[in-house]
C-alpha cells in the first residue's frame, strides 16, 4: 500500500540532508493529493448510489419483465382493436360519401347497369369500325373512278403509244359524264358515311366517360367492402383480456418500468456499497498516515531535528554553565519554533516537565541569560571577551548572587565581567569584583 510506495521511495534517497527530507516531504504531499482525489471520487459515486424502500424485496427483475411483458401484449390487441375501430369508421364513411347514394342501396342493379352500358359501348365500337371499313372502301373506289376520268381528260384522242390523234381514242362524252356522276355519288356516299361516324364517335367518348367514372366508384366500393371485410375477420383476438384497457395499460407499463429500474439501482447498491465503503476507509487510513509522514518530514517535524541536532553541544555547554552556578541539573532544550524560522528554547525540570523559555522567572531568565552569553564567547574565536550586565541584582536573591560571583571568581579565566547597578545589594558584592 501507501507504506511500501513511501518506502521504496526513501531507499531511494539518502536522508542525510534537508534538501533529502524536502523532497521525500514532497512526494508525500502528492500521494496524499492523489488519495485526497480517489477519496473524492469514491465519495462522490457512493453519493450517487440509491437504495429504494418502496421495491418488494422478494421481487426479481425477471418477475416484473414477465409482468410487463404481459401487459404490454394486451395493451398492442388493445391499440389494434382501436385501429380497426378508426379504420372501419374511416372506409364506411368512405363508402357513404363516395358510393351511398348509387352503389350501396342496390349493388347488384348498379353492376348490370355498368355491364349493359359496356355491352353498348362495344356495340357503338363495332358500328364505328364498320363505318371506318365503308369509308374506307369508298375512298378506295373514289380513287380509282378519279383516275380514270383524269385519264381520259388527259388523252383527248392522242395515242398514247405513237402519239398521233386518233378517233378511236379521243374522249367519248358520254363516258366522261357517267364517271363524273359516279364520282358525284361516291363524295356524297362518303361525306355520310364520315358523318355518321363523326356521330358515333360523340357517343363513343361520352359512353367511355361515363363508363369510367361508373368503374372507378364500382371498382372503390369493392376496395372499401374488401377492406371492410378483412377487418371483420380479425377486429379481436379471441384471448383479448377486455378486464384492461388502454390507460390501465400505460399506467401498468410505467410503474413496471420503474420498479425494474429501481430494483437494479438496489442491486448495484448492494454490490458496490459496502466494497466502495471498505476502499474509502483504505483511503482514509492512506491519508492519515501519509499526514504523519508528512508532518514527520515537515518543517516542524524531522527537519526540525536535523536543525536542533546542530546546536546539541551548544545545549550541552549551557546545561553544564547553569550546573556550574546554579547547581542546577536541568537538561538545556533547543526547539524549532512553529514557523520553522526561528527556534525557542527552554529546559526539562527533574520531573521532566518542559519549560520553556517565556514561562521562566525573572531571575531565571537574568541566570539563563549569563550562561547562555558565556557558551557564545567560549565558542567565538575573539581575543576579547567581556560581559556586561546591568541591574542583574534587580532579579537575584542573594543566594543566587553569591552563586554568580562564586562561579565568575572560580571557573572563568578568560571571559571578563562587567556587572552595573545602584541598589544595595550592588554595593554589598563591590569588593567581590575581582576583574575589571
Amino acid at each position: 500500500g501507501v507504506m511500501s510506495e513511501i518506502l521504496d521511495y526513501i531507499n531511494e534517497h539518502d536522508l542525510t540532508s534537508l534538501d533529502d527530507i524536502a523532497t521525500v516531504n514532497t512526494f508525500i504531499k502528492s500521494l496524499k493529493s492523489e488519495k485526497n482525489g480517489e477519496l473524492t471520487r469514491l465519495s462522490s459515486t457512493l453519493q450517487t448510489l440509491v437504495y429504494y424502500d418502496d421495491v418488494p424485496t422478494d421481487t426479481t427483475v425477471d418477475d416484473i419483465r414477465k409482468q410487463y411483458d404481459k401487459i404490454h401484449e394486451i395493451h398492442k390487441q388493445l391499440l389494434e382493436v382501436e385501429a380497426n375501430k378508426e379504420t372501419i369508421i374511416r372506409f364506411s364513411r368512405r363508402l357513404n360519401d363516395e358510393c351511398a347514394e348509387v352503389i350501396k342501396p342496390n349493388a347488384t342493379t348498379y353492376k348490370k347497369q355498368l355491364d349493359n352500358m359496356i355491352d353498348e359501348h362495344n356495340e357503338l365500337l363495332n358500328v364505328m369500325r364498320d363505318l371506318e371499313r365503308q369509308i374506307g372502301d369508298v375512298e378506295k373506289e373514289i380513287g380509282i373512278q378519279s383516275g380514270i376520268l383524269s385519264r381520259l381528260n388527259t388523252l383527248d384522242g392522242m395515242c398514247p403509244i405513237t402519239g398521233d390523234f386518233c378517233d378511236k381514242v379521243k374522249s367519248d362524252d358520254g363516258e366522261v359524264q357517267r364517271l363524273k356522276a359516279t364520282l358525284e355519288e361516291l363524295n356524297d356516299k362518303l361525306n355520310k358515311l364520315r358523318a355518321q361516324f363523326t356521330e358515333f364517335k360523340g357517343d363513343y367518348e361520352s359512353t367511355s366517360r361515363i363508363i369510367n367514372h361508373k368503374q372507378s366508384k364500382w371498382q372503390s366500393y369493392l376496395d372499401c367492402m374488401a377492406q371492410l371485410e378483412a377487418i371483420d375477420t380479425s377486429k379481436s383476438p379471441a384471448n383479448l383480456d377486455t378486464s384492461y384497457d388502454i390507460s390501465d395499460c400505460i399506467a401498468l407499463e410505467n410503474k413496471y418500468i420503474e420498479d425494474i429500474k429501481h430494483i437494479t439501482a438496489n442491486e448495484t447498491y448492494a454490490k458496490m456499497h459496502d466494497n466502495i465503503l471498505s476502499e474509502k476507509y483504505a483511503v482514509e487510513t492512506s491519508i492519515e498516515i501519509l499526514k504523519v509522514y508528512e508532518k514527520l518530514t515537515g518543517p516542524n517535524g524531522l527537519a526540525s531535528r536535523m536543525n536542533v541536532s546542530k546546536f546539541a553541544d551548544f545545549a550541552g555547554d549551557i546545561g553544564l554553565i547553569l550546573y556550574d552556578i546554579t547547581g542546577y541539573t536541568h537538561e538545556v532544550v533547543f526547539e524549532i519554533s512553529e514557523s520553522a524560522n526561528s527556534f525557542s528554547f527552554g529546559y526539562n525540570t527533574d520531573s521532566g516537565k518542559y519549560i520553556p523559555y517565556e514561562l521562566l522567572s525573572s531571575g531565571e531568565k537574568c541566570i539563563f541569560n549569563i550562561a547562555l552569553m558565556i557558551s557564545i564567547l567560549n565558542r567565538l574565536n575573539t581575543p576579547i571577551k567581556l560581559i556586561l550586565a546591568d541591574d542583574i541584582f534587580d532579579h537575584l536573591d542573594k543566594e543566587n548572587i553569591d552563586k554568580l560571583f562564586c562561579y565568575v571568581y572560580n571557573n572563568n579565566n578568560e571571559v571578563q565581567f562587567i556587572f552595573a547597578g545602584v541598589n544595595e545589594i550592588s554595593k554589598s558584592y563591590k569588593e567581590s569584583v575581582i576583574r575589571l
